[in-house]
């Protein structure tokens, strides 16, 4: 079993997809939907608000189509149904550093 309401950091690569399942089946409309790779290919979807700062944020640097390496937070809402489906909560940096200001 997976923990909710705990967030968790992970390096992934993430990009935008238009899978929505389980408890986002019909979310489309207000979030967004990254697929989310680790280093080895394991795949889980996330979710974030398209009107949140966040949701631009990562709108703005996924927005080509391709994966990109990121930093982000992730929960296991309280109404998860699926341990392969998750909520965005923060971005950390881009290409995997955890202070922006290192890419400066």
């Amino acid at each position: 079993m997976y923990e909710q309401d705990k967030p968790a950091r992970f390096r992934v690569f993430a990009e935008l997809t238009d899978y929505y399942n389980f408890e986002f089946t019909n979310a489309n409309k207000k979030m967004y939907s990254a697929r989310l790779n680790d280093k080895d290919g394991v795949a889980i979807a996330g979710y974030v608000e398209k009107q949140s700062e966040l949701g631009q944020a990562l709108f703005e640097l996924l927005k080509d189509g391709k994966p990109h390496p990121v930093v982000l937070e992730l929960t296991y809402g309280k109404e998860s149904q699926n341990s392969s489906v998750v909520t965005i909560t923060n971005m950390f940096g881009y290409r995997w550093r955890e202070y922006p200001e290192e890419l400066q």
